[in-house]
Formats: structure tokens, sequence, C-alpha cells
């Protein structure tokens, strides 16, 4: 079909695509980055109780899109 192939881990939509589960090294990246985007205006706006809760629900939510 003259496709490529690749090796794992690799990353689908900015998620790493990975044999098996995810262990905290995996999401640590994804962490770091949504925690950099919340410093900004967010971070300004919501409260820490808020922002842990908007990184809970972005990152559970994550797996499913």
């Amino acid at each position: 079909m003259g496709c490529l192939t690749g090796a794992f881990p690799t990353k689908h939509l900015g998620l790493p695509l990975l044999k098996g589960r995810m262990r905290k090294e995996h999401w640590d990246p994804l962490i770091d980055r949504f925690e950099r985007r919340l410093a900004g205006w967010k971070g300004k706006l919501l409260s820490w109780g808020g922002r842990l809760t908007l990184l809970q629900a972005v990152l559970s939510n994550l797996p499913i899109f």
C-alpha cells in the first residue's frame, strides 16, 4: 500500500499512543502543557480548586477525544 510504518510510542492528536497502560511519566508532558496554558488569563480568574477541577476534567476526557 506504500504506507510508512512507525514505532511506539508515537503521538496522535497530541496524545501518546502506547502498547498497554499509560504511566505517570507519560502524562507529565500533557499536564505541563495544560499548566502552562492555565497560567495565562485563566489562572488569574480561577481559584486553585477551580484550576484543579478544570485540569482533572480535561485529563479525564482526553482519552475519549
